[in-house]
C-alpha cells in the first residue's frame, strides 16, 4: 500500500497540470449553460434556452469530466507498466473507442451505488419515524426529516451500508478498465470483492472517505480535482500491481 501512494504522488506530478487544462472547455461550457438557465428567470420565453443551451452544455460538461478523468486509468497504467511518456490528449482516443460501454458502466455504477443504500433506508425507517414527503414540506417539515436522518441511528446505519459498498464505489473503474470480453457487469461487481485484500480494502476506505470529507464542505470540494488526479495513481498501481499478473486478454 506504501509503494502505491508513493506512486499516486509521482503520477499526482506528471499529469496534474495536463489534467486540469482538459477540464478548462468542459468546465466552461457547464458554466454557460448554467448562465443561459439564469434567462429563463427573467422571461418564461427564455425557457427555450434550456432546452437547445443548458441542457446540451450541462450534458457535455459532465460527460467530458468523466472521460477525461477515466483516461487517467490508461495514463496510470502505462505509467506502472513501463513509465509511458504517452499525454493525457494522446490515451483519450483509447477512451473514445470504448465510450458506449464506459456510458452503460457508469449508469450501471450510479444505480448500483443508490440501490444500494436501500437497506439503510428501510431499517432507518424502522428505527426513526420520518416520510420522504417531510422533505418537501419546506421549511419545517425539511427540518424534520433532516434532524432525524441525520439522528446518531441513522447516520451509523448509513455508514454500515457503506462499509459493504466501499470496494465497489472505489475500485470500480478499474474492473472495468481491466474487464475481459466474456465478464459482465455482475462479475465487475464481484471482481470488486474478490480481488482484494485487506490492505485493499483499507485503502479504499480511506479514499472513500477522503473524498466524502471534500464533496461535503463547501470550501473544499475544488480539491477534488487534484484529488482525482492522485487517487487515480493509487488505485491503477495497487489493482494492477495485485491483479495484473492474472489479467488476459486485456483490450
Amino acid at each position: 500500500m506504501e509503494n502505491a501512494l508513493k506512486f499516486g504522488i509521482l503520477f499526482f506530478r506528471k499529469y496534474l497540470k495536463e489534467y486540469l487544462t482538459l477540464l478548462v472547455k468542459p468546465v466552461l461550457i457547464g458554466i454557460l449553460g448554467i448562465f443561459a438557465m439564469l434567462f429563463m428567470f427573467i422571461n418564461p420565453l427564455f425557457s427555450i434556452l434550456g432546452l437547445f443551451v443548458t441542457i446540451p452544455c450541462i450534458f457535455y460538461s459532465f460527460w467530458r469530466g468523466i472521460t477525461v478523468t477515466y483516461t487517467l486509468n490508461y495514463a496510470a497504467y502505462n505509467m506502472y507498466k513501463n513509465g509511458s511518456n504517452h499525454s493525457l490528449k494522446e490515451l483519450c482516443v483509447l477512451t473514445k473507442k470504448k465510450e458506449k460501454e464506459l456510458a452503460a458502466w457508469i449508469t450501471y455504477v450510479a444505480i448500483l451505488s443508490t440501490f444500494g443504500y436501500i437497506p439503510a433506508f428501510i431499517l432507518s425507517s424502522v428505527f426513526v419515524s420520518f416520510s420522504l414527503a417531510d422533505l418537501f414540506n419546506f421549511p419545517y417539515g425539511t427540518m424534520q426529516f433532516l434532524q432525524n436522518f441525520m439522528s446518531f441511528k441513522v447516520m451509523s446505519l448509513f455508514i454500515l451500508n457503506t462499509l459493504i459498498l466501499i470496494p465497489f464505489l472505489n475500485f470500480s473503474q478499474q474492473v472495468f478498465f481491466f474487464k475481459k470480453p466474456q465478464e459482465n457487469f455482475y462479475n465487475l461487481t464481484l471482481n470488486c470483492y474478490k480481488k482484494i485484500d485487506i490492505k485493499g480494502y483499507i485503502l479504499a476506505f480511506l479514499i472513500v472517505l477522503a473524498g466524502f470529507i471534500l464533496t461535503s464542505n463547501s470550501l473544499l470540494i475544488f480539491l477534488i480535482f487534484f484529488f482525482n488526479v492522485y487517487i487515480y495513481g493509487v488505485n491503477m498501481f495497487w489493482w494492477a500491481q495485485k491483479n495484473v499478473q492474472k489479467i488476459e486478454n486485456h483490450s
